[in-house]
C-alpha cells in the first residue's frame, strides 16, 4: 500500500509539473509565436514603397501597409517589414 502511495504522489508532482509548463508556454511562448505569425503574413500582404531609408543596405521597409479589402484603403498604422527586394 505504501508503495502505491507513493506513486501516486510521484505521479501527481508529475501531472503539476507538466501543468505548469503547458501553462508557461501558452502565456510566454505562444503570443510570441502569433504575434510573429500575424506580422509575417501581414508583411506578405503588404506594400512597402521604401520611402525611409536604403532598404538595400538596412534590409527593412518602416512604411509598409495594407489595403483592406473591403474599403480598399490604408488599413491600420504602417508597420516595419523584411524587405523584398
Amino acid at each position: 500500500m505504501k508503495e502505491a502511495t507513493g506513486e501516486l504522489n510521484v505521479t501527481v508532482i508529475v501531472v503539476v509539473m507538466i501543468g505548469i509548463l503547458v501553462s508557461f508556454f501558452f502565456f510566454t511562448f505562444w503570443p510570441m509565436i502569433q504575434d510573429n505569425m500575424n506580422k509575417t503574413s501581414s508583411c506578405s500582404k503588404a506594400i512597402c514603397p521604401c520611402k525611409k531609408g536604403n532598404p538595400e543596405t538596412s534590409g527593412v521597409c518602416t512604411d509598409c501597409y495594407v489595403i483592406d479589402s473591403k474599403t480598399k484603403q490604408k488599413a491600420g498604422s504602417e508597420f516595419e517589414c523584411t524587405w523584398k527586394g
